[in-house]
């Protein structure tokens, strides 16, 4: 599902975010991707989503080539790959299910079978009875929720989760983990890069671990630091 081969991404302040990184993910892996702040993590995953170009290398996702993808491809890139965000990222004058329309609508995929789609997503992460609440009425897990619906409304195969639990309390980071896992039991890849040692240890998933820009562990079953 997710390749890439000897990428190297540096950035103009000199920076080397990413040195020569191999590394391949499967369909319907879960994976935990994870490190200091500025290993790289969140370089990796904007390569994936292609909201930036690796210097040299190859970045595949669905066996195409995204770095070649002329830039009108992108959208369809990304109707493919889900991003859910530390911040959530939502639009505060939009309802939960406007939020999650909006994904649709960007894109001129919105109409009756999709909006469909929408109430299955929220149904998947029990939003169904806040869908007309706007953000600021929202806990911290509801807005994260919220993220993920927006993020799955496409049914994409793959989701890419960059610190998703950051901003929240033990149990309802625990609640996140638990939906991430059931949408992974439904088919779809997950690549979720976290800091946090309890979740990882607990899950023993496969771990990709980067540090100054490489890959140094990549590991089945594995905890934080193990």
């Amino acid at each position: 599902m997710i390749v890439l081969q000897n990428v190297t991404k540096v950035y103009p302040n000199g920076t080397r975010a990413l040195d020569d990184v191999s590394l391949q993910i499967e369909e319907r892996e879960f994976v935990f991707l994870v490190g200091p702040s500025g290993a790289g993590k969140t370089t990796l995953i904007r390569l994936i989503n292609r909201d930036t170009r690796p210097d040299s290398g190859n970045v595949f996702v669905e066996n195409t080539e995204v770095t070649r993808i002329p830039r009108r491809e992108v959208p369809r890139l990304r109707r493919r790959v889900g991003v859910i965000y530390q911040d959530y990222k939502l639009l505060p004058g939009l309802s939960v299910r406007e939020n999650v329309e909006f994904v649709l609508k960007s894109t001129g995929e919105f109409n009756g079978r999709t909006s469909r789609w929408v109430d299955e997503a929220l149904a998947l992460v029990q939003l169904s009875d806040r869908a007309d609440h706007h953000p600021h009425e929202l806990s911290g897990g509801e807005q994260q929720r919220t993220a993920i619906a927006r993020a799955i409304v496409r049914r994409c195969p793959i989701l890419v989760a960059d610190e998703p639990t950051g901003n929240l309390d033990h149990a309802t980071s625990w609640d996140t983990i638990q939906l991430l896992v059931r949408i992974n039991a439904l088919g779809a890849t997950v690549l979720m890069a976290t800091h946090n040692r309890e979740i990882v240890d607990t899950m023993r998933r496969r771990v990709i671990e980067i540090a100054d820009g490489k890959v140094v562990r990549d590991e089945l079953g594995g905890g934080y630091d193990s």
